[in-house]
C-alpha cells in the first residue's frame, strides 16, 4: 500500500482553528473530515411517555431530558467533527421540535436531520416494544448517492471517514465491520 505522507498528516482549516480552549484541532487525515452521526434517543436524550425530574414535555405525552453534559458533547462534536442527527423517529413525531430544544442555535450546524423515513424496514419489530417496526440505518445511502437533497457529494463519506452513535446495536446490523 503506497500512502503520500502527506495525507497522513492531520490538518485543519481556518474555519475549524481552535477548540474553545485554545487547543490547536488536529481535526483530520488528509483533506476530508470525519462525519459523526448522533441517535437522539438514549444518546443526547432520554424521551419517555411520563413525567421523569428535569424532563421537559411535548405534546402527545412525550417528555425528554438532555443526557448530562450534552451540550458539552455536541459543543466538543462540532469542533472536530462534520455531525448529522439519524434518528429512528418519525418526522410527525415533533422531530423538529426536539431537535430545536436539544441543540438550540447548534442546529444550524448540523450537516443533516435525518428521520425514519431514510431508515430501512425490515418487517420486524423492536426487541424493546413488539409494536414497534425495526428499522436499520443503513451508512451506505450516505456514502452513495441514494438519497435526494444530500447536502454533499455520494462518495465524500465512506467506511473510513463515517461513525454512526446509537444506543441499539441492532439498527446498524446492515453495516460493514
Amino acid at each position: 500500500m503506497n500512502v503520500e505522507k502527506e495525507n497522513m498528516e492531520p490538518t485543519h482549516s481556518e474555519e475549524e482553528g481552535e477548540a474553545s480552549n485554545g487547543v490547536a484541532l488536529p481535526l483530520t487525515i488528509g483533506k476530508k473530515r470525519k462525519l459523526v452521526i448522533l441517535d437522539i434517543n438514549g444518546v443526547l436524550a432520554l424521551m419517555v411517555r411520563h413525567s421523569i425530574p428535569g424532563g421537559v414535555s411535548f405534546p402527545g405525552g412525550l417528555t425528554i431530558a438532555k443526557r448530562p453534559f450534552c451540550e458539552d458533547f455536541l459543543q466538543f462534536c462540532f469542533e472536530r467533527f462534520d455531525v448529522a442527527i439519524w434518528t429512528s423517529r418519525a418526522k410527525e413525531n415533533y422531530l423538529d421540535e426536539v431537535v430545536d430544544y436539544l441543540l438550540g442555535d447548534m442546529k444550524k450546524k448540523l450537516l443533516f436531520v435525518w428521520d425514519r423515513s431514510y431508515c430501512t424496514r425490515t418487517g420486524f419489530m423492536t426487541p424493546e416494544n413488539r409494536y414497534i417496526p425495526l428499522a436499520c440505518k443503513e451508512l451506505k445511502k450516505i456514502w452513495g448517492n441514494e438519497c435526494p437533497n444530500q447536502p454533499f457529494v455520494g462518495g465524500y463519506y465512506n467506511e473510513s471517514n463515517t461513525l454512526l452513535v446509537d444506543d441499539s446495536p441492532y439498527k446498524a446490523v446492515l453495516n460493514p465491520v
